[in-house]
Order: C-alpha cells, then structure tokens, then sequence
C-alpha cells in the first residue's frame, strides 16, 4: 500500500511540511558531529576556487613577450621587470589574504627559478634566476600540457613558510607557456577564514533551526500554492503554450522573482521565433517587450563591408579553415561595431552590413559610423600581422558608407521577422562599398555623411559618381582619418588632393595636374591621384561638351 502511495506522488504541501520539519530536526541532531568536517571541506573547496578564480585573471594580466625580455638577475632595473613588478604588487594588494605573488619559468636543466616576485623585502624576495628548490610537484605540472590552472590540495611548506598555493600558466603567442604565476597564501590565513565561517555558520544553523520549526507549518501551504500555480505555467511553456496563466499571488521574493522570470521567458520565446539578430532580441528580453510587425523613417547611418578577392580566396581553402577564418573575421568587425554602439544587421555571405541611429537614438551616428570604419580596418591591419607569418590568405575589407532616411523595423511576416533598414539611402551605402575597388580605396562615404562629419573627420573628395541605376550624380568622398590623429604630411596631401579636384571640376586640369603630382610625392603610388592626373592629360587632349560637370558615371556594381 505504502509503495502504491509513492508511485502515485505525494502532495507538494505534503513534501513541503515534511522535508522541512525533517530537516530541522536532522539538522538539531546531526549538527554537532556533521558540521563541523563538511564545513570545512565546503570552506576549503570554495577558497581553492577563489584562488585559481584569482590567479586565471592574474596570469591574463601579464604580458608574456614583456616577460620573455626578463631573463637574468641584471634585469631587475629595467623598465620592463619593474613594469610586471608593479602589476604583480597591484594583483597582491586587492588582497589581503595574499602573502606571496611570482612568476617563475623553467631552466635548461628543467629546474624552476624565480622571475617576478611582487616581494619588497630584501629578506624574503627572490630574484630573478633564483632556483626553487622546494617547488611542489603540481607547480611542475603546470609547465606541462595541457596548461591549465592548478590548485594545491593541502598544504605545502617551504623555507617562508606553509602555504596553500595554485598556479596559472601565462601562455605565449605560439601555443606554448612562456612562465608559470604562483600565489601563495599562508596556513594560517586559511585556517583564521575556516574558523570564522564555521563560526558563522553554525550560529545561523542553530537560529534557523529554531526559528525553522515554528515558521515552516506556517509558510508550506502558502509557498505550496504559489509553486503549483508556476507548475502548472512552466507545463504550458513546455508546450509552447505562451498564453497567459493564473498569477501566483505570493508575497515570498524568491516566488515573486520566479513568476517574473517566467513571463519572461514567454516574452523571449515569442521575440526568438520570429527574431533572427540576437542583440535585438536580447534587447527586447531587457525591455520584456515582444516583436511586432512595423517600421518608421528614422534618420541613420549605413555602412556595408566586403572582402575585396573574397571568391578566390575561398577557392584556396578548405570549407572548415574557411569557416574558421571567416568567425575570426566577423568577430573582429561585430566586436567593433557593437562596441561602437552600432546595430549589426545582417551577414550578406562575406559582407556585413550594419547601422547606426536605430533601434535607440543616436545624434551623432554618423561620426560613430566613420569612426568605427577606420577602427575596423586598423583592427584587421593587427589581424593581419598576427596572419601573415602563419600563411593565411590577408582579407582586405572595403566599406561603404552613407546617411539618410530609412524605413527601419521589423520586416518579414507576424511569424518571422527581421530588424532592418530599407531604402535608397542602404542601396547607396552599398553602391559606395563597391565604389572602392574603382578608386582602390578602403573606406568610402557618401556627401550625406560628409556634411555631418567633415569637423571632426579627415576626408578627400574623389569625385562626383552616378553609381549604377542613378543618373544624378553624388559627391564621394575617401575616408581618411579622424581630424585629431592625422599626421601633418597626410593634411598637406589631403590640402594638395583637395586643390587639385578644384581645379578638375571647374575645368582648369592644366592647374590640377601640378597638384596631383605633389600628391604622387607625397605618397608614392596614390591611385586616386594616379586616375585624376590621367583623366586631366585626357581633357587635355580632347576637351568634353560644355555641360561636363565631372560626373563619372558608373555602368557597374
């Protein structure tokens, strides 16, 4: 009888008001003999934790090619040691309970010597090259594969003392561990945080035991109720049944939290099935707002970027280094363009495409746009460097950029959706993008964008372009630099380029062709001027109708 009884369930208010009076009386009775060694090895755990938590984020701290240039005792005097020194005594003094902090590496004959002590006193430093002859034999585990952080189980002694220590591996660009950091934190630093949370812990068993028994009767209908309402929701949910349900009523935190989460979990299901950009979503989920169908004119900032020779290059690669290169490549552009308050859109194959001004307000998006432009190309050039010794194929990114009004929203069905802009003023971002492979340029903005930044951002106009599927013509401009970074060489190149378009567009190319040349000069192999010098000298030779204006008109994506 008693077996059918369980296989049938027993009652939430039941279990409630038996488990906790149970416990209660478990707790009084076993208290004396369990608490005492559970503490303490919960206690233990739970600091060793901390200290590798501690020493990872140490370790992360320390440059490893700033500490391969320490290698002898003649060192210590130099910048580069007394710069990982200060880091090391910044580590050690957020801590208190931190009595040694170093870094140490292997000799040629596989002993372990000192490199960086955070240590000040002359008495108990240790200096660079000095061997350690009491190293533990897990300190010399983590100089081997696979390099992980590591903690002491026990204690350990040496000639400072006894210690409870872990170690991280500090690793180097090729893979390998160039030092290993160590901190030490002594036994009776340990056993002084043992015994007073032991302390702790019993006093507030012994109240909450007493305080246990009178309260818990009272409470477990209550709570036992407020459970079976938010069973019985959590069920529909797991259906998919996101329709509203009975409401907990519970005046308990921890319940009233819990019926909040679960509406928002609906609210995120709902946004998940028709949203596919997770930012957006995870703004909706902040906002515990659900997506719906819609969209208004907002006035924003777009900016398109492709891999230029993007089609050969994947035929060099397999698909799987391929992909891989391509996750490096996209977390390089989205990690700036997120950073820099943009809205990524969407990935076109190898394109990204992306705004700013939308879905919150932004008064100066145009300027985050450019500036996040130039931030993205110095962010590949450095991704560059890092690929280039290894033999990877270098992706060259142009981007196009431009400002106007767009209808912004949700786009797509009430089942599925997709936050976007439409417009002309995305198919120009995107005609400018490939503008540059005409230009051989990197960043191209369009005069919209030009207006609004032309303070505080270094530009060149390039011409007046008709881009494909446009008759009349736009001003388009080379994104240089930002106006507060640039060199003076490159503001004369930018003031000679300028002096020469003059020139061009009202006619005079006899004029403009001395300035293209200073501006071949000044930077050797400019293409730009390369095309406008050339274009002159073509004028030159047969002059156009007399309503030339500059247009090029573009036959050609």
């Amino acid at each position: 009888m008693l077996k059918d009884l369980f296989k049938s369930g027993i009652s939430l208010r039941f279990s409630l008001g038996f488990v906790s009076v149970g416990m209660v009386v478990a707790t009084a009775v076993l208290l004396g003999g369990m608490t005492y060694w559970m503490t303490q090895s919960m206690l233990r755990e739970t600091l060793r934790t901390r200290m590798a938590d501690m020493i990872t984020v140490a370790a992360q701290r320390i440059d490893p090619v700033l500490h391969r240039k320490v290698q002898n005792r003649e060192d210590e005097g130099n910048a580069t040691y007394l710069t990982l020194k200060s880091i090391l005594k910044e580590i050690r003094n957020i801590s208190p309970d931190i009595r040694f902090l170093y870094t140490c590496r292997r000799n040629a004959q596989g002993q372990i010597v000192f490199i960086i002590d955070a240590e000040e006193s002359e008495a108990e430093i240790s200096h660079v090259g000095d061997v350690y002859n009491d190293a533990s034999p897990l300190l010399y585990k983590a100089f081997d594969k696979p390099y992980q952080t590591v903690v002491e189980k026990g204690f350990t002694t040496d000639k400072w003392g006894t210690f409870l220590s872990s170690y991280a591996p500090i690793p180097s660009a090729d893979g390998e561990v160039e030092a290993v950091i160590g901190m030490d934190m002594t036994a009776k630093k340990v056993i002084e945080h043992e015994r007073d949370s032991l302390y702790r812990i019993l006093f507030m068993l012994i109240v909450c035991g007493l305080l246990g028994m009178w309260v818990s009767m009272m409470v477990t209908r209550r709570i036992a109720h407020s459970l079976l309402v938010l069973d019985q929701d959590l069920q529909r949910i797991q259906n998919l049944d996101l329709s509203g349900g009975v409401p907990a009523n519970s005046q308990i935190r921890e319940i009233v939290r819990m019926e909040a989460t679960v509406e928002t979990i609906k609210n995120s299901l709902r946004s998940f099935r028709k949203y596919v950009p997770a930012d957006l979503v995870s703004e909706l989920i902040a906002l515990r707002q659900e997506a719906v169908l819609g969209a208004e004119p907002r006035n924003i900032t777009l900016f398109f970027s492709d891999i230029a020779g993007f089609t050969t290059i994947s035929e060099q690669l397999e698909p799987g280094v391929l992909a891989e290169r391509l996750g490096v490549y996209f977390a390089k552009m989205t990690g700036t363009i997120l950073s820099n308050k943009g809205t990524v859109d969407k990935f076109i194959g190898d394109a990204v495409m992306a705004f700013w001004g939308a879905p919150r307000g932004n008064d100066q998006h145009a300027v985050f746009a450019c500036r996040t432009a130039l931030l993205c190309q110095r962010a590949l050039d450095e991704l560059a460097k890092d690929w280039q010794p290894k033999g990877y194929p270098l992706f060259s990114t142009r981007i196009g950029i431009c400002t106007g009004v767009a209808i912004v929203g949700n786009i797509g069905t009430s089942e599925r959706l997709s936050y976007t802009a439409l417009g002309d003023v995305v198919n120009l971002a995107s005609r400018l993008e490939g503008l540059n492979k005409f230009f051989q340029t990197r960043i191209l903005i369009g005069e919209s964008t030009h207006a609004l930044v032309q303070e505080t951002m270094a530009t060149r106009l390039l011409g007046v372009v008709a881009v494909k599927g446009k008759v009349q013509g736009v001003r388009v401009y080379e994104l240089v630099d930002e106006m507060a970074t640039i060199s003076p060489e490159m503001l004369r190149f930018l003031q000679s380029f300028s002096a020469g378009m003059a020139h061009y567009l009202g006619r005079e190319w006899e004029q403009a062709i001395p300035c293209f040349d200073t501006c071949l000069a000044l930077v050797p192999g400019d293409e730009p001027s390369k095309q406008a010098r050339q274009e002159c000298e073509a004028l030159l030779r047969t002059p156009p109708a007399e309503d030339w204006n500059g247009t090029i008109v573009m036959h050609e994506k």
